[in-house]
């Protein structure tokens, strides 16, 4: 996935799916320098229940002939 949203629940990291009307394409970013990383949870994932959780992003570095990905992650709470 290019990004993903997961759930802290029963002691693990566990995945969300996606709502039923969206996909998560439009994440698929790409970009050279420094950039924030907007986008609405809502919008892909619907309302979110009170829980801690963490952002999921997948990136792949410009060269082409590399195959390598990296992910970085960052936890938030709903309340």
């Amino acid at each position: 996935y290019d990004f993903a949203i997961e759930a802290f629940r029963e002691d693990k990291w566990q995945s969300i799916e996606i709502g039923e009307r969206n996909n998560n394409a439009d994440a698929c970013i790409y970009f050279k320098g420094k950039h924030l990383i907007q986008f609405g949870v809502s919008e892909v994932y619907g309302e979110l229940p009170s829980g801690h959780y963490r952002l999921v992003k997948c990136f792949w570095p410009e060269n082409e002939g590399i195959d390598a990905k990296f992910y970085l992650s960052v936890e938030f709470d709903v309340e």
